[in-house]
Protein backbone atom coordinates (compact mmCIF):
# COMPACT_ATOMS: atom_id res chain seq x y z
CA UNK A 1 0.00 0.00 0.00
CA UNK A 2 1.80 2.99 -0.90
CA UNK A 3 1.29 6.36 1.67
CA UNK A 4 0.22 9.62 0.30
CA UNK A 5 2.91 12.22 0.68
CA UNK A 6 0.95 14.92 -0.02
CA UNK A 7 0.64 17.05 3.47
CA UNK A 8 -2.93 17.14 4.65
CA UNK A 9 -2.39 20.37 6.74
CA UNK A 10 -0.01 22.52 5.41
CA UNK A 11 2.13 25.06 7.18
CA UNK A 12 5.37 26.88 7.84
CA UNK A 13 7.37 24.85 10.67
CA UNK A 14 10.11 23.60 9.19
CA UNK A 15 10.47 27.23 7.47
CA UNK A 16 10.05 29.01 11.09
CA UNK A 17 12.51 26.03 12.40
CA UNK A 18 15.03 26.31 10.62
CA UNK A 19 15.10 29.91 10.29
CA UNK A 20 15.83 30.20 14.28
CA UNK A 21 18.29 27.57 14.04
CA UNK A 22 16.67 24.86 15.74
CA UNK A 23 16.83 20.88 15.32
CA UNK A 24 13.12 19.21 15.67
CA UNK A 25 14.61 17.57 18.65
CA UNK A 26 15.61 20.80 20.14
CA UNK A 27 12.43 22.02 19.88
CA UNK A 28 10.76 18.70 21.06
CA UNK A 29 12.32 19.24 24.24
CA UNK A 30 11.51 23.07 24.45
CA UNK A 31 7.52 21.87 24.03
CA UNK A 32 8.39 19.03 26.68
CA UNK A 33 8.66 16.22 24.53
CA UNK A 34 10.67 13.29 24.87
CA UNK A 35 11.23 12.72 21.20
CA UNK A 36 11.07 14.50 17.98
CA UNK A 37 8.49 12.02 16.23
CA UNK A 38 5.24 14.57 17.38
CA UNK A 39 7.50 17.98 15.59
CA UNK A 40 8.14 15.23 12.56
CA UNK A 41 4.25 14.62 12.21
CA UNK A 42 3.32 17.99 12.44
CA UNK A 43 6.40 19.40 9.68
CA UNK A 44 5.15 16.99 7.35
CA UNK A 45 1.23 17.80 7.57
CA UNK A 46 0.22 14.54 9.35
CA UNK A 47 -1.19 15.77 11.99
CA UNK A 48 -1.50 19.20 13.43
CA UNK A 49 -0.75 20.57 17.23
CA UNK A 50 -3.21 20.69 19.65
CA UNK A 51 -4.04 24.53 20.83
CA UNK A 52 -1.55 24.57 23.60
CA UNK A 53 1.23 23.50 21.99
CA UNK A 54 0.24 25.95 18.81
CA UNK A 55 0.61 28.60 21.14
CA UNK A 56 3.90 27.42 22.18
CA UNK A 57 4.81 27.64 18.78
CA UNK A 58 3.50 31.01 18.13
CA UNK A 59 5.24 31.81 21.17
CA UNK A 60 8.70 29.97 20.44
CA UNK A 61 8.91 31.68 17.09
CA UNK A 62 7.15 34.90 18.22
CA UNK A 63 4.71 34.78 14.91
CA UNK A 64 0.59 34.41 14.74
CA UNK A 65 -0.88 31.09 14.23
CA UNK A 66 -1.73 31.96 10.18
CA UNK A 67 1.88 32.73 10.20
CA UNK A 68 2.45 28.77 11.23
CA UNK A 69 -0.96 27.61 9.96
CA UNK A 70 -1.97 29.67 6.67
CA UNK A 71 -5.38 27.81 6.25
CA UNK A 72 -6.22 27.74 9.32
Amino acid sequence: MKKNLEQKYQNNLKILRTKHGLLQKEVAQLLGFRTEDRICRWERGQSIPSLPNLLKLTKLFSVDTKDLYPDL
